[in-house]
Parts: C-alpha cells; sequence; structure tokens
C-alpha cells in the first residue's frame, strides 16, 4: 500500500515539474558606454520597432500556485507590441544616461518627420525573435492580472546616417528580463525591461559607437 502510494506521488510531482514553465536562456545586462565628445553633439531619432518575427512569437501561460498546465499561445494581448509608447521613452532615457544628448523619437506627425529628416541618425529596432514564459498563480482566485515570469528578444539594430536609404550599421543585440515577484500587468513589464536591456546592448556595441562617432 504504502509503496504504490509513494510511486503515485512521484509519478504526481514528476507530471508537475515537466509541466512548469520552460526556462529562457538569460543575459547579463550590459553597462552602455560613454559618448563620446563628437557623438554628444549628434542628433538621434527613434523611428519605432518592427516586428519581423511574428512566426516566432511564442508565449507560454502557466497557472497556478505551482506553475503547471502550460499553454503556449499566440494571444494578442501578450505578444510583444513594436508599438507601445513607453518603448521609446526607454531608448530616449537610456541614450541620454549615456550621454547621448538629443536623440527624439516620432509618431508620424509631420512635427516628428521633420525631427526625422534633420536627425544626424535615424535608428529602428527590427524585432527577429521575441518569447515570454509567463505564470498567473493566483487563477484560482480568478486574478489573471497578476504574475511572474521571463521573456527575451532578439533586436537587430539599424542605424541609419542622414539622408540614407540603407543603414550604415546593423548589429543584433539580445534582451532578458526577468520578475519573480508577483506583479501587475507582468507580460507588459516583461517586454518592457528586455527591450530595455537590448538597447543597453547596442549602446554597448563597439561599433556602434564608433559608427555614430565618426566627423
Amino acid at each position: 500500500m504504502f509503496p504504490r502510494v509513494a510511486v503515485m506521488i512521484a509519478v504526481l510531482v514528476s507530471a508537475a515539474a515537466c509541466n512548469t514553465a520552460p526556462k529562457l536562456e538569460s543575459m547579463p545586462d550590459l553597462a552602455p558606454r560613454s559618448a563620446t565628445s563628437m557623438a554628444q553633439t549628434k542628433s538621434f531619432f527613434y523611428e519605432q520597432a518592427v516586428d519581423r518575427g511574428q512566426g516566432a512569437q511564442l508565449v507560454t501561460v502557466a497557472s497556478g500556485l505551482a506553475c503547471v498546465g502550460n499553454s503556449r499561445e499566440h494571444a494578442a494581448g501578450q505578444r510583444f507590441a513594436p508599438t507601445e509608447p513607453l518603448l521609446a521613452s526607454i531608448l530616449q532615457q537610456d541614450f541620454a544616461k549615456a550621454g547621448y544628448r538629443n536623440v527624439r523619437s516620432g509618431d508620424g506627425s509631420g512635427t516628428a518627420n521633420a525631427s526625422m529628416a534633420g536627425a544626424d541618425y535615424r535608428i529602428v529596432a527590427v524585432v527577429m525573435h521575441s518569447a515570454m514564459s509567463v505564470c498567473y498563480p493566483n487563477v484560482n482566485r480568478n486574478n489573471w492580472a497578476d504574475g511572474t515570469g521571463e521573456a527575451t528578444l532578439t533586436i537587430e539594430w539599424q542605424v541609419f546616417a542622414r539622408g540614407q536609404s540603407m543603414p550604415g550599421y546593423t548589429t543584433t543585440q539580445r534582451g532578458y528580463a526577468t520578475i519573480t515577484s508577483s506583479t501587475l500587468g507582468v507580460n507588459r513589464s516583461l517586454w518592457q525591461l528586455a527591450f530595455g536591456r537590448s538597447v543597453r546592448g547596442l549602446l554597448n556595441d563597439e561599433g556602434f559607437v564608433a559608427f555614430v562617432s565618426r566627423p
């Protein structure tokens, strides 16, 4: 009797372990390189993120205290949104911290287009792949808002010199984020944190610094 109970418990534990949310590959948060004196005088325009990884966007959802019962979804409400307004603010803040003084972004208005045309460099974030694994531990209380999880983004950063239709410099930078304490709107926060890490990867890139530091 007892051996059979022990076996059943082991099977249940094993099944729960198999159903827990899969771990994503983490990465360190890179420290941006400080802008050179030449780059500090340049103007930048962040146009917008472009999603070219729609088929690769994977959102894995788990629920309950053990984070079991995964379902792989492509739910529009949880996938990465390139048009998220806060992404531009995140990029501008990180560029400013690194010493780049004139960084603007656009919303498609005439004023924004004028700023883009006058900028020394135009920056586009091309999202090549994104993945998120999130858990909602309190679904038994009908709470699908608070959760934990992790996310990764792979972004190809394209940097255009003024008047150029082809990027003068490209680099691919990954972003990773994890939230271990139950957080309201966890999926949105994860995407923002992962995007910020990718931005700092761009700012850490030697080739980028050299490209925007040219006379």
